[in-house]
């Protein structure tokens, strides 16, 4: 079943004209607040599959209706990675699957040291910076963030894009 939305019916279309004409910097305000937390991205495995299925549904994605992974998933990705980077170190891939794994139980400092690591091993990949910006927001430290957004971007301007034209074996 699909969900339309009638704009005129919920006063969208009255409203955001008047709002410009009364007020234009309060819209350009609210599009670049609402614009910048779209720029940092997590790339791992999990990314790559959705990237490459079929975009959900607008809906899905406007009520948060997509796959999440619990606290014990993470537990045991990291573990599991862990046991694969042992034996493959050169898998540039897992430690992005590790370090988001990190990430995502908070333990934010560990992925940064995982994405360190990785850049030690195979340095310049555009996920392992955009990884890394994004961990460092959640650490607090904004300006080394965007600095690694900034390398990011240069390496590929178009990130959903990025991760099918790189290599990262």
């Amino acid at each position: 079943m699909s969900l339309r939305f009638n704009f005129h019916a919920i006063g969208i279309c009255r409203t955001v004209p008047t709002l410009m004409t009364r007020s234009p910097l309060l819209v350009l305000l609210i599009c670049i607040t609402v614009s910048l937390p779209a720029r940092a991205c997590l790339w791992d495995k999990d990314t790559m599959a959705t990237e490459n299925a079929r975009f959900p549904e607008v809906i899905d994605i406007m009520t948060g209706n997509f796959p999440r992974h619990s606290r014990e998933f993470h537990q045991w990705r990291i573990a599991e990675t862990k046991k694969l980077l042992s034996k493959t170190p050169l898998e540039s891939s897992l430690y992005d699957d590790l370090a988001v794994s990190q990430h995502k139980l908070g333990d934010h400092a560990a992925a940064c040291g995982t994405m360190e690591l990785k850049d030690s091993i195979k340095p310049g990949i555009y996920e392992t910076y955009s990884n890394m910006g994004t961990f460092l927001i959640y650490t607090g430290d904004l300006p080394k963030a965007l600095g690694f957004i900034r390398k990011a971007l240069s390496i590929n301007r178009t990130p959903t894009s990025a991760a099918r034209n790189t290599n990262n074996g």
